[in-house]
């Protein structure tokens, strides 16, 4: 049985620039993701931080912002763009861009019992 996985979603529409989403949202949302109190409210002291935004391009340097201003902890946030999102990619496809790596990734993984 796959392990409960906590997700918080952020829509970017691209209104700020890079560094004000590094400095307002992802040092904050790590410091949320750290904290007792998102531990009380979760039961559980980890998660990931989603973030959809408008295009390729603004993604890249948005992952690129994150990575500057949080180092390690970029990992905890996954970054795709609104077109990459349907019904049938959100949680299985490889569309997630984790802060700080290159490969896309899915949210989760099924296998297949023969």
């Amino acid at each position: 049985m796959a392990s409960p996985r906590r997700l918080l979603l952020e829509l970017d529409r691209a209104t700020e620039d890079n560094p004000r989403f590094a400095r307002e949202k992802v040092l904050p949302g790590i410091a949320y993701l750290k904290s007792e109190a998102y531990a009380r409210r979760f039961g559980h002291a980890s998660g990931r931080w989603l973030v959809v935004t408008t295009g390729e391009r603004r993604m890249r340097n948005m992952r690129e912002q994150t990575r500057l201003a949080a180092g390690r902890d970029a990992r905890l946030f996954y970054f795709t763009t609104f077109q990459a999102v349907t019904a049938s990619t959100v949680l299985t496809s490889p569309i997630w861009h984790p802060g700080g790596d290159t490969a896309p990734v899915a949210l989760f993984r099924f296998e297949t019992r023969s």
